[in-house]
């Protein structure tokens, strides 16, 4: 399970609590998949997606609120390489509106 596979926005998005939830599948790419890098930034992500969250359920962010949310994650995570940048950028791009 890659980064590709996670949830998309829409009206069923949830970050937590259900069997196909953004978290479960996050920890499940992180831990089982190729994006091993990611493990200690899951935290960081997941907290500041958990804000987002009605407007993911909406239709996704906007490129504002992606780029909000990112200096939000990276103002958490205190050691990103380029790969985790990459990583996580691709995971927001995911959550953009279409």
């Amino acid at each position: 399970m890659g980064i590709d596979k996670l949830p998309k926005p829409g009206a069923n998005f949830s970050l937590t609590n259900r069997s196909d939830s953004f978290a479960r599948k996050l920890n499940s790419a992180v831990r089982y998949g190729e994006d091993r890098n990611l493990q200690d930034n899951v935290s960081a992500i997941e907290s500041v997606l958990k804000s987002y969250q009605r407007q993911i359920r909406q239709g996704g962010l906007d490129r504002l609120q992606i780029r909000e949310a990112w200096y939000a994650i990276k103002k958490k995570s205190a050691n990103l390489t380029k790969e985790d940048e990459r990583d996580i950028k691709k995971i927001l791009e995911g959550l953009r509106k279409k």
